[in-house]
């Protein structure tokens, strides 16, 4: 399967990934309670585990998707936006592999930190996934400003899903400032990257692949 089309397909598994991710975040938040309450999420992982297991599952499978998807983007537009392109990919690779190790963190938690029952040591260790988790948005806030103006700039795609990263970006770049955030404000810059991801997906799926030279001149023959 060309890398192309793997794209449009990864972009939108991603998003059905990532909403089934807040559907199994939102079941824990109803079997746990409150989820920033420390006694209740050990309680409630030590009780029940299935759940975490599958957020964090689900987590590491859609950072892997976004990779594909930003792979095959900057196949589709490095020759005429080399460098910007190129930087998206290493920020994407930073990004996914920042991405991954907190979902994997986060699953062990749930056999070495959870059974013990450990206030102290699971505030340290959620302290230090949720900024291994941010540091990880803010790269992907990067990549999508690169990849938002190598849009615009090669017009190999609708200017819209351009823009829609771009305003992700703006958003995401701007995790790690120490600014508390609203319900709205945190669910804007999720819902345009969706958008932006679908839209991406489609026009990878719909956009007609390159042929090789012999296969052009067969057909013009």
């Amino acid at each position: 399967m060309k890398l192309q089309r793997l794209g449009g397909y990864a972009a939108i598994a991603s998003v059905c990934v990532y909403l089934l991710f807040v559907a199994v975040l939102s079941l824990e938040t109803t079997s746990f309670g409150d989820l920033s309450d420390p006694t209740k999420v050990m309680a409630g992982m030590s009780s029940a585990p299935v759940l975490p297991y599958v957020s964090d599952l689900l987590l590491l499978v859609d950072f892997i998707l976004w990779f594909i998807v930003i792979l095959a983007l900057n196949e589709r537009m490095q020759a005429n936006a080399p460098n910007l392109t190129r930087i998206a990919m290493i920020a994407a690779a930073v990004g996914t592999a920042a991405g991954i190790a907190t979902a994997i963190a986060q699953a062990q938690a749930i056999v070495a930190i959870a059974p013990t029952k450990d206030i102290s040591a699971y505030r340290a260790f959620n302290a230090m996934t949720t900024s291994l988790f941010a540091f990880s948005s803010h790269a992907y806030g990067w990549v999508c400003l690169l990849i938002g103006f190598a849009v615009l700039k090669t017009r190999a795609f609708s200017k819209a899903p351009g823009w829609l990263f771009i305003l992700t970006g703006i958003f995401w770049v701007r995790i790690p400032i120490p600014i508390i955030h609203g319900v709205a404000a945190n669910a804007i810059p999720w819902l345009l990257y969706l958008a932006g991801s679908v839209w991406f997906g489609v026009a990878l799926l719909r956009q007609k692949q390159p042929q090789p030279a012999a296969k052009e001149m067969a057909a013009a023959r």
